[in-house]
């Protein structure tokens, strides 16, 4: 399992419900993953990665291709202006100074969409590095 940072460069939605993304890589943490590399990326989580949005995906790779660790939750994503929206589910980068932030929701199963933050995104390099250098 790695954290892969990542910019969404295309998404496709099979007729199953199945989505498809074409991934670039950012930076890599747990992984022997260069800038630049292309990644495929299946899931069918109900929340979607946008198009030229940028994440830091928790991922690990079966034998076809890569998978979300937890499909079943919104993912870290990185704004434009240094600022990481995660869901409650990661007490390791609650920080003193996160706020709130209500998502519109996305269906009857979507239980995130209030339980939202933002803080700057120096929080979550910070943790990365920490679990990065766990793993030596």
């Amino acid at each position: 399992e790695c954290f892969v940072d990542v910019q969404v460069l295309q998404s496709t939605q099979h007729t199953d419900g199945e989505m498809e993304y074409l991934l670039e890589v950012v930076d890599a943490y747990g992984a022997d993953i260069a800038s630049g590399t292309q990644l495929s990326l299946t899931s069918k989580s109900p929340y979607f990665l946008q198009t030229a949005h940028e994440y830091v995906l928790p991922l690990y790779q079966n034998a076809e291709n890569w998978q979300l660790v937890n499909a079943a939750a919104p993912q870290l994503e990185l704004t434009p202006a240094g600022e990481l929206v995660y869901h409650n589910g990661w007490k390791s980068l609650k920080h003193a100074d996160a706020q709130p932030l209500l998502y519109a929701k996305y269906g009857v199963d979507d239980y995130f969409y209030d339980r939202m933050y933002i803080t700057e995104d120096a929080v979550l390099f910070a943790f990365l590095a920490e679990w990065e250098a766990s793993r030596l």
